[in-house]
């Protein structure tokens, strides 16, 4: 398993429920209890071609306020994904 996959796609499913957006100060102490790095290497690993940072701006950082937002591209991307995962 691509671990940067699995916090990329976390952090995403974090920041479409919280769209407010998060500080990575926020997250750090959810996420970070079994490998404290992993989250900052999101933030890290932004300009990385694969990282949601950067591959298609599913998620947004800045850098001034440290906060991470999902952009409307990853909100439609999460909705497109679960729009038929249940029925009713």
């Amino acid at each position: 398993m691509n671990q940067n996959h699995f916090y990329d796609e976390t952090l995403l499913h974090l920041l479409y429920i919280f769209h407010e957006g998060l500080s990575t100060e926020d997250i750090e102490p959810f996420l970070n209890w079994k490998h404290p790095q992993n989250i900052n290497n999101v933030i890290s690993n932004r300009n990385n071609k694969t990282s949601y940072l950067y591959k298609n701006r599913l998620i947004e950082y800045d850098g001034a306020s440290r906060r991470v937002c999902i952009t409307r591209a990853g909100k439609e991307m999460i909705e497109r994904r679960y729009s038929d995962d249940r029925e009713a």
